[in-house]
């Protein structure tokens, strides 16, 4: 690598505005800050000593006393869990510095969990599949903080390791055929122990016994066979016995008070923020790394290793250099480039957004979207830099999880929507709760696309694959009502819509049909696609087959009228009849409605919206007796991170009825229940429609779900 480079940069000019001082972390440039701060702690303290340690002593009080004002029972598990590998270890003839490395280790292997949310981290029920996402990001979180705070190699090595299996062929994680390190396989065999051995919301702990009956079944594969056998010896001897029984008896007790001290509360505080914006980071990008104002690496954040294949002990300490990047053949010169993302970032002071091609350590090249970060101090002076990277043709996926996977098996490979085994399912689950008088009446709509037959024979499978895939994005973005949306076979998709009287699902319909003539695909050019609906509402008297049967033969109707409509056909004395033409309303693809029930009275509901507005940071526009405008969503630092949809600044308006309508859902009691409907508009002019019905939906449901809705 070359030498720094910090000399050669230019200073950042005069018109750099120091940010702006505030008591905790709010947007990406404070919280790295943060990170930088806790480097140049460990630096001071590391100075102070005269001799580097596994960590700084104020360091480490501070992350357990954030740990303690986060979660106190995490604390009290990792306490345990030292308890635990100090005796294996001993067991096992580790002593001196190796001990105190694995003890330090054990202390801090569950740190990332303090930037998990409350309403995920104190959960009693299963996770959702997302909410299971979330929480697997805590180990990386933990191991970026680490990181920042200079910990030792080693210590950094086991943190890594502990999750992996003893044979790590099994995770997809085998390293020149190297089990993990000793002291992680001795902190993992720790970890599950006691995690067995404590009661959790969703059972009672397992006794010794059992919990080591567990252990050595998944000896030799997960469990290294060794640690296992020197846990069970271990507890047999009076000093394990003690251990375990002291471990046992304050397990229910009282945490030591680590972060009781007021003076300590501000900086938990500051620390939790950090871990918390770490997590959106973690989720939004596929790497980034932390440089110092010396552009040495002081975070090399896992996503980033996985993508350019160095590791974090290669790197951590090491000068910057964009060679080190660079395809071969690339100029010598690029370090000091006066237009370089970095300099210019310097020079500015600003975010710089560039695309950047990159090669790995095996040679692979691949282009990146890269952000880079200057950090500024209050007082304008430059503390490091952040460069943060996304790739965007997803050429590094991440591991699939097991829930992943079963998400897959349901969806359609070429369109990701449902296919039709799986539709079939829901739709007869639908018809069984509609005969017992669960849920009001639901509609279908099936689409068949017009003429496509033509488009595969002249234009070739390939444009038809690429027409599948654009009718499938369009369905999901003009749908947001909780409908299912699947391909039913070929050319032909089929929508379910819950409690849908048939008025409402023709009028979807047709805003699907409009919607398909004005979308445009460039192999497709000048023609335009369009598609035949056919529309059903269950009877009484129907099975899913037969709703199946009607909404087809409506299909067929609209084909042989001449294609490209909407035709409707409903049972009258057992016998399928058209409807007459429904009036269609004008479609304003700038505004979201929609309605709700929720379960509460008329006058809750006000109490209600007040406790959703604080959780969602959101700002009141205007208050009358049965109306409010929300606004919710900002643009931030790190708006460029994430898709449009999902910071989008939007208006809420909602409209508090007083009771129920007369065509409510048969189970719902109409004194407890309060209707409430939905407009949403964005709060500043936007360009992209799709992504502002996109992010309306997800609002919507937001509220629904927090006002314990049903959608009507």
């Amino acid at each position: 690598m070359s030498k720094p480079i910090r000399a050669a940069l230019p200073p950042p000019t005069a018109s750099v505005q120091p940010a702006v001082r505030t008591s905790q972390p709010v947007d990406s440039s404070r919280v790295f800050l943060g990170l930088m701060g806790l480097a140049q702690r460990a630096t001071v303290a590391a100075s102070a000593d005269g001799t580097p340690d596994v960590i700084a002593a104020d360091i480490l009080r501070s992350l357990l006393a954030t740990l303690q004002f986060r979660d106190a029972a995490t604390l009290g598990h990792v306490r345990r869990v030292v308890k635990l590998c100090s005796g294996m270890a001993q067991h096992l003839s580790c002593d001196g510095r190796q001990l105190r490395i694995l003890e330090t280790a054990a202390l801090l292997h569950d740190l990332g969990k303090i930037g998990i949310p409350d309403a995920i981290l104190f959960k009693p029920g299963s996770l959702s599949p997302r909410e299971t996402e979330l929480m697997a990001l805590h180990h990386n979180v933990g191991m970026d903080v680490l990181q920042a705070c200079r910990v030792d190699a080693e210590v950094l090595e086991i943190v890594a390791q502990a999750h992996l299996h003893y044979d790590t062929s099994r995770d997809g994680s085998r390293r020149e055929g190297k089990a993990p390190h000793l002291g992680a396989r001795i902190l993992g065999v720790a970890d599950a122990y006691d995690s067995m051995r404590t009661d959790q919301v969703y059972r009672k702990g397992k006794s010794h016994e059992e919990s080591l009956k567990v252990l050595s079944t998944f000896a030799g594969t997960q469990f290294d066979a060794n640690v296992v056998n020197a846990l069970a010896h271990w507890s047999r001897s009076a000093d394990g016995q003690a251990a375990l029984a002291l471990t046992v008896k304050h397990r229910d007790l009282p945490l030591a008070q680590v972060a009781q001290h007021t003076d300590e509360a501000p900086d938990a505080e500051s620390l939790s923020q950090i871990f918390s914006y770490l997590y959106q980071l973690e989720s939004l990008c596929d790497g980034f790394y932390l440089l110092d104002a010396d552009l040495r690496f002081v975070v090399w954040n896992g996503g980033i290793a996985r993508l350019l294949g160095y590791r974090s002990s290669e790197m951590l300490g090491q000068p910057w250099s964009r060679q080190l990047f660079l395809p071969d053949g690339t100029a010598d010169t690029a370090d000091l480039d006066p237009d370089g993302p970095l300099q210019r970032a310097l020079k500015t002071g600003k975010t710089v957004t560039s695309r950047q091609k990159l090669q790995s350590s095996n040679s692979e090249q691949f282009e990146l979207e890269m952000h880079t970060v200057p950090l500024f101090d209050d007082r304008g002076g430059l503390q490091g830099l952040a460069e943060v990277f996304r790739d965007r043709q997803h050429q590094h996926p991440k591991q699939a999880s097991p829930q992943d996977l079963l998400r897959s098996a349901a969806l359609d490979p070429l369109t990701q929507v449902l296919h039709r085994g799986e539709l079939d399912k829901e739709l007869a689950d639908l018809a069984k709760r509609a005969r017992r008088n669960l849920i009001s009446p639901f509609s279908l709509i099936f689409l068949d696309l017009d003429h496509f037959k033509q488009i595969n024979d002249v234009l070739g499978h390939a444009v038809g694959d690429k027409a599948l895939v654009e009718v499938a994005k369009l369905l999901r973005c003009e749908l947001y009502s909780g409908e299912l949306i699947g391909r039913y076979g070929g050319e032909e998709f089929l929508v379910v819509c819950p409690e849908t009287p048939l008025d409402l699902a023709f009028t979807k319909a047709e805003r699907l049909r409009l919607a398909l003539t004005r979308m445009r695909i460039e192999e497709l050019q000048p023609n335009n696609l369009s598609a035949s609906f056919g529309v059903a509402v269950w009877e009484p008297t129907d099975t899913d087959e037969s709703l199946k049967k009607r909404a087809d033969e409506a299909l067929y109707l609209a084909k042989n009228e001449g294609r490209n409509r909407t035709r409707t056909l409903r049972l009258q004395r057992g016998k399928a009849v058209t409807e007459s033409e429904f009036q269609l309303p004008v479609v304003d693809p700038w505004l979201f409605t929609g309605k709700f029930l929720a379960c509460m009275t008329a006058n809750l509901t006000v109490f209600k919206l007040r406790g959703y507005v604080n959780e969602h940071k959101g700002r009141v526009l205007e208050v009358e007796q049965k109306l409010a405008v929300v606004r919710l969503g900002h643009r931030g630092l790190l708006s460029f991170l994430q898709p449009l949809e999902t910071y989008m600044p939007v208006d809420v308006t909602f409209e508090f009825g007083d009771e129920p309508p007369a065509n409510a859902p048969v189970h719902v009691n109409r004194r407890n229940h309060a209707q409430i409907g939905v407009s949403i508009r964005p709060s500043s002019t936007e360009k992209d429609s799709a992504a502002f019905q996109i992010r309306a939906k997800k609002v919507f449901q937001d509220i629904c779900s927090y006002f314990v809705g049903e959608v009507q």
